[in-house]
């Protein structure tokens, strides 16, 4: 277990998180893994458009197909919780806006809102994500918000 002080490790996993998301927004999610722990044999990715993925060359795989994509993420303040002296998980709201340059279906950008939980583990190289799960509302809940965003003008 680390001595160091909560808040520190608390702001370490923030800068994860923003790093992360910094990616995507860099169009590079092929770059992705250096925020994870890449000693994990079975790493659990979870996006809210495909199966479940908890092996290396499916993960990697999506990602790789992602990149040169215009990605939009932006993200709440996460709320952070100690699991144990060297787990925390995160729980925060993704915004995301994406257009897909060659896509037949989809000619101008699409966007969705979620909810994210992601654990990291602190190893010697730092604090490293584990587990992502993106977790889409229900679709009456999803349909309530529109009708409510709407009814605003």
């Amino acid at each position: 277990m680390s001595t160091a002080a909560p808040h520190a490790d608390f702001d370490a996993v923030r800068a994860v998180i923003q790093a992360y998301v910094a990616t995507w927004n860099a169009r590079r999610p092929s770059q992705l893994k250096q925020h994870w722990d890449e000693t994990l044999a079975e790493p659990i990715y979870v996006a809210e458009e495909s199966d479940a993925m908890h092996d290396w060359p499916a993960i990697e795989q999506y990602w790789a197909a992602m990149d040169g994509t215009e990605v939009a993420i932006k993200v709440s303040e996460p709320r952070l919780q100690r699991l144990t002296g060297d787990v925390i998980a995160a729980l925060y709201d993704m915004h995301w806006r994406i257009r897909f340059a060659t896509h037949d279906h989809w000619k101008n950008p699409i966007g969705g809102n979620l909810r994210v939980s992601v654990v990291l583990a602190r190893r010697a190289s730092g604090w490293k994500i584990v587990n992502y799960v993106e977790a889409p509302w229900a679709s009456a809940v999803q349909v309530r918000k529109w009708l409510e965003r709407d009814a605003q003008g």
